[in-house]
């Protein structure tokens, strides 16, 4: 069975080894250099419109793609073309990557990766990939309680999971959390695949 298929039968597929743990170490040298800010979460506003703002449910730092350096960003697109030749995903239909950054005490509350995004141009996020680049010393699984999944970070592991049920709506089995960082930290580099094509920019928005 392809990963592509394991996927859309579990719903979930968790492949170690995907991308070489010195390459991981790269992306996370590189990622010193790139543009932090508080990490968000997504809302519907009473338009219909999404819009971002932070929530005690969630704690961490992220990094746009569009503030990558040269250097980081060929890793990515290398790694980019793997992960979609693999999972048979379409680019086009891809969201920027981002970087996220957890240090202790940083956590993500339990949520879905959809249901928000259903009036949004590019459809809701039918898939989301999650590569873990550094792992923390203690903390920082990530769970799926309604599937009674834990998964350790490790360096070179990667996650992907559909949000969708058949019939367009989010699945509620897919609900996950990121436990808190005891110590050390983590770094993920995470994309979601949507019902369209994005048009991805990645230009700066300060540019």
């Amino acid at each position: 069975m392809t990963r592509a298929a394991q996927l859309e039968a579990e719903r979930l597929i968790c492949v170690d080894g995907f991308l070489d743990s010195a390459i991981c170490r790269e992306m996370v040298d590189e990622l010193r250099f790139a543009f932090w800010r508080c990490s968000t979460v997504n809302n519907r506003a009473a338009d219909g419109t999404v819009v971002e703002f932070a929530s005690r449910h969630r704690r961490s730092e992220s990094a746009a793609q569009a503030f990558f350096g040269d250097e980081l960003q060929a890793l990515v697109d290398a790694f980019e073309v793997r992960v979609c030749d693999e999972l048979e995903l379409a680019a086009a239909r891809l969201d920027p990557w981002q970087a996220i950054r957890y240090r202790p005490g940083d956590y993500f509350g339990l949520h879905h990766d959809t249901g928000v995004f259903s009036a949004h141009p590019s459809g809701e996020r039918l898939i989301t990939v999650l590569l873990y680049l550094e792992a923390p010393h203690e903390g920082g699984a990530t769970c799926f309680p309604n599937l009674g999944h834990r998964f350790e970070t490790q360096a070179g592991r990667l996650l992907a999971w559909r949000n969708l049920t058949a019939s367009g709506t989010p699945d509620e089995l897919m609900c996950h959390e990121a436990e808190a960082i005891v110590s050390g930290s983590k770094m993920v580099l995470t994309t979601w695949l949507r019902e369209r094509e994005t048009g991805r920019n990645l230009t700066p928005r300060n540019a």
